[in-house]
């Protein structure tokens, strides 16, 4: 009998179903069966609207209005994220720099961290160029993106010079970008455009322009080698003691001289080698005593003198008879005759 009084005590509170009307009911009946029904949808009526409503505002109302509320610690959590929402969906990194500044101790700080890197970095990203790069580099010095930005900017100040690729443009590049990590490649590349017309060329006078003007070229090496074998070609093709002579004089640093020198010796040599006779060979020493076939003329003349010494009286070293009129031997001394 008694449940069904309250009950009916209960039925127009019920029935009603606002937040007033049960707050009212448990003033009234605080005893009663249907009080702690009627305190849960009071509570719920009382957050359900600021719940719907969803703004930092609205929970920041509810919390002032409600502290005693059962929903006060889920209203505490849902205003911390409409807080970082309404910073978060104005999409600068402005606005999160200021979310850390005034909210350093909410749950969604290190969301926030995150996104700020990426919105600081974003719009440059999104330009790509390298005065853009460049900016942020001096702006967020501690952004993670740093690494990134200097390689895309570094990458970026090459590519316009690389496209040219003209010695102008790789000159320009090195001088405006010297410690870029593509100054290497910019430097080789400058240095074959450089050598390739007088290699093209191929001659002693444009090696010797291109070692003139590039004397530090990774190539000065190699031209001054192929200007020395140009510059002696035609002097070995002639192959004269006059030629060679004139090729040392004329290019008296070159490094072939003293292949010209020694082939000076040969030339010299030759002509009294071929009579290899013991008076040409003298005749060679006595004329060309600075030679280095002097030794190999002297060596001649003794191996000459010993086989003559070494022949049979009235023999010739080489086994001919001497000429008519000369002794031929102990034999030819007798009488005609006798």
């Amino acid at each position: 009998m008694m449940e069904m009084a309250s009950l009916l005590e209960y039925a127009p509170y019920r029935e009603k179903d606002t937040a007033e009307g049960y707050r009212d009911f448990l003033a009234k009946y605080p005893d009663s069966p249907f009080a702690e029904e009627a305190a849960v949808r009071m509570y719920d009526l009382q957050f359900n609207p600021y719940k719907e409503g969803g703004t930092a505002a609205d929970y920041q109302e509810f919390i002032a209005k409600y502290p005693d509320s059962p929903y006060l610690e889920e209203a505490q959590k849902l205003l911390d994220e409409a807080i970082y929402n309404e910073y978060k969906a104005q999409g600068t990194a402005q606005a999160m720099q200021d979310f850390l500044a005034q909210f350093p101790d909410s749950t969604w700080a290190a969301e926030a961290e995150v996104l700020l890197v990426q919105l600081q970095y974003q719009p440059y990203k999104e330009q790509d160029t390298p005065e853009g790069y460049a900016e942020f580099l001096v702006t967020y010095p501690e952004n993670p993106n740093v690494k990134e930005a200097q390689a895309r900017m570094e990458e970026l100040q090459y590519k316009p010079f690389k496209e040219q690729d003209t010695t102008e443009a790789y000159t320009e590049f090195l001088a405006l970008h010297p410690d870029n990590p593509f100054a290497g490649e910019a430097s080789k590349r400058l240095g074959d455009l450089q050598y390739e017309p007088y290699k093209e060329l191929d001659t002693a006078e444009g090696y010797a322009e291109f070692v003139a003007k590039y004397p530090e070229s990774s190539f000065a090496d190699e031209a001054r080698t192929r200007m020395a074998d140009l510059q002696f070609e035609p002097y070995k093709e002639t192959n004269t003691v006059e030629g060679f002579e004139e090729f040392i004089a004329t290019y008296p640093e070159n490094f072939h001289v003293e292949e010209a020198s020694y082939l000076i010796e040969d030339l010299e040599f030759e002509p009294f080698k071929e009579i290899g006779t013991v008076e040409a060979l003298e005749e060679f020493i006595e004329t060309f005593p600075t030679n280095r076939h002097i030794e190999d003329a002297r060596a001649a003349i003794e191996e000459m003198e010993a086989l003559e010494e070494q022949a049979p009286e009235g023999e010739s070293p080489s086994g001919q008879e001497p000429p008519s009129g000369e002794e031929k031997g102990p034999e030819a001394a007798a009488p005609e005759g006798g």
